[in-house]
């Protein structure tokens, strides 16, 4: 498992958009996730997900994730591999967040 996490930056807003492309190709590929949560709550919600092989194409993400303006937020991007096997990789890209919708 591999996590990429926004844990050590300030996030106040009410809503950000996360755009990423991802790549999920492979016999063997787990899943990717975004997650958030208010800061030091304890409690994560899962914002988007996709699992198994996705193609040999790089694909755009567009998350909206709601913000907290009072405690701020934290976003985690996790990737796992399949429970057997090797062949498959997951990557990401082209990583960007900014404040509103993603509208």
């Amino acid at each position: 498992m591999a996590f990429l996490s926004s844990k050590n930056t300030d996030l106040f807003s009410s809503s950000f958009c996360l755009s990423f492309y991802y790549h999920m190709y492979g016999k063997h590929i787990g899943y990717l996730a975004v997650y958030s949560q208010k800061r030091n709550s304890g409690w994560w919600s899962k914002r988007w997900a996709r699992s198994g092989n996705q193609g040999n194409q790089w694909i755009k993400a567009s998350v909206d994730i709601t913000g907290n303006i009072k405690s701020g937020i934290v976003i985690d991007i996790e990737a796992s591999k399949g429970s057997r096997g090797n062949r498959g990789d997951i990557a990401i890209d082209d990583i960007t967040l900014r404040t509103g919708s993603c509208n």
